[in-house]
């Protein structure tokens, strides 16, 4: 092979490469959080939400099973309650950007 054969080959193995693993790092983990909403202080009018980080799972489907057992047992013991448990993957953080 000539040179300028071999890079477009080594090129397109590495970007082959990239696509093969990538997906297994973006799925590697899932955070269970639970939103709850609560009213703004000295403003009736206005609510906000609070999130909470719970725990995590290796998988999407674990952790909409852990999701909906918590939001089952929420539903029983507070019926009246304005929370709810749902999953993102660790790559997503639901308050939003960091200030740092």
């Amino acid at each position: 092979m000539t040179a300028a054969r071999i890079l477009p080959v080594s090129i397109l193995a590495a970007v082959l490469a990239v696509l093969t693993l990538a997906p297994s790092a973006w799925s590697s983990g899932w955070v269970l959080w639970l939103a709850d909403v609560r009213p703004v202080p000295n403003n009736p009018d206005m609510s906000s939400f609070h999130w909470n980080a719970v725990t995590t799972a290796s998988t999407q489907s674990d952790c909409a099973v852990l999701a909906n057992a918590a939001n089952a047992d929420l539903k029983q013991s507070q019926p009246t309650a304005n929370a709810r448990y749902t999953c993102f993957p660790v790559t997503v953080d639901p308050r939003g950007p960091s200030l740092e």
